[in-house]
């Protein structure tokens, strides 16, 4: 349920930017969304399998905390680097590197569900999911609309 929360919301985003905006805008919204996805895929680094399989506690929830820090250290050099490269206008840039930011953020936030995994606990990582697929849509909302008016 949280992911079909999370899933649905995120669509919602490109729907405001869509009708608020323009298509433009919205056009712009798509390539830092797709862009940015191809690069969460190095931040994740399958940590959280490592982490929910790790019975024995055999590494501390910092050293994962630490793994992800580095691979979202590279993740975002990376993305910006193939963004550079591409040859992306700096409005579009600018939105790549935010949108990547986010993508980041869920990296971490995967942390926390993998540890909530581990005890057996899903139903608080649907429940956090919602609240932040709620959350993030709101200030995401916000902030787009602030921003364009």
């Amino acid at each position: 349920m949280g992911n079909t929360a999370y899933n649905g919301l995120q669509w919602f985003i490109t729907v405001i930017v869509a009708r608020s905006s323009g298509l433009n805008n919205a056009g712009v919204l798509a390539i830092a969304m797709s862009f940015s996805l191809i690069f969460r895929t190095i931040s994740y680094f399958g940590i959280r399998d490592f982490q929910v399989s790790d019975e024995n506690n055999k590494y501390s929830f910092a050293d994962y905390t630490g793994l992800r820090i580095i691979t979202c250290i590279l993740s975002l050099a990376a993305c910006m680097i193939f963004a550079a490269l591409s040859r992306y206008a700096p409005n579009v840039l600018t939105a790549i590197f935010w949108y990547m930011i986010f993508r980041i953020s869920e990296g971490f936030s995967d942390l926390f569900h993998g540890a909530i995994q581990k005890k057996d606990r899903l139903d608080i990582s649907g429940v956090c999911l919602t609240l932040k697929a709620v959350i993030t849509t709101i200030a995401f909302a916000l902030v787009f609309l602030l921003c364009i008016h």
